[in-house]
């Protein structure tokens, strides 16, 4: 094994091309055994495709500035996430502290942000941020925002992110809690869930093979007639980490 493929982590998603082209191989940690060919992966001097990592759509909260954090109420994304999971949300200001509230009230930290969804906001220029944070702070400080007057239904985590968007300007994202979750937070999730359904596949298998093979070759247009070169370009831009998601369902 190469020194970068020693450096990878054991949480990384990675997925490589041993001996045939077009069919991927995916794992968390490169098998000494192709599961393909049966053949040693030490005596191959030259793979298909070298690994590399799946992106994961979840980062640290405190490394997302200006932005729109999502984590489970819960448990976290990967091992306890599925589409009946209640979802907590949050803001961060510009050094990455998260503002959330709930049943205890107002919280400003970084604790259980470490694995979330984000979405940035970002306010263009310093003095944008600047703003960002002094108005983050005027708002945490409303009496609306006490513990005492929590509400699951009427003003819960959704309610304090809308109200802020709204307070600060960003009079583009929805203000109803529905439609906010509905056109916001639902496509990240969505995208998540792909992700989420591929790692808990491979802790079960350890391996995935998928075969993408009959993908290849000229596409056909309806007429019969080959596709255009820019057509065929077009496909051979599909990315990976697209095609390798295709065999996770998502639904969880």
């Amino acid at each position: 094994m190469d020194a970068d493929q020693e450096n990878l982590t054991p949480n990384d998603v990675l997925c490589f091309q041993h001996c045939k082209k077009d069919v991927d191989i995916v794992c968390f940690q490169i098998p000494e055994i192709c599961p393909v060919c049966n053949s040693n992966m030490d005596t191959t001097p030259v793979m298909e495709m070298p690994p590399f990592r799946l992106p994961s759509p979840f980062t640290n909260g405190a490394a997302s500035y200006f932005s729109l954090l999502i984590r489970p109420t819960n448990g976290t994304f990967l091992l306890d996430y599925s589409n009946s999971s209640d979802l907590h949300v949050g803001i961060t200001d510009s050094r990455g502290t998260v503002y959330d509230f709930d049943s205890d009230g107002l919280h400003t930290s970084t604790v259980r942000w470490g694995h979330c969804l984000a979405i940035t906001l970002e306010p263009r220029g310093m003095e944008a941020g600047l703003e960002w944070d002094t108005k983050l702070q005027e708002f945490a400080l409303k009496p609306e925002w006490q513990a005492s007057q929590y509400n699951e239904q009427s003003r819960n985590c959704y309610h304090f992110v809308i109200s802020f968007l709204q307070y600060y300007g960003l009079s583009t994202y929805p203000s109803d809690s529905a439609e906010f979750c509905e056109e916001i937070i639902l496509p990240r999730t969505i995208q998540a869930a792909k992700f989420i359904t591929l790692y808990r596949k491979l802790m079960k298998e350890g391996c995935i093979v998928n075969d993408r093979s009959n993908r290849s070759g000229n596409a056909k247009s309806a007429d019969g007639t080959s596709d255009s070169n820019e057509n065929a370009e077009n496909k051979e831009s599909e990315t990976k980490e697209e095609v390798v998601y295709e065999m996770a369902e998502t639904k969880l």
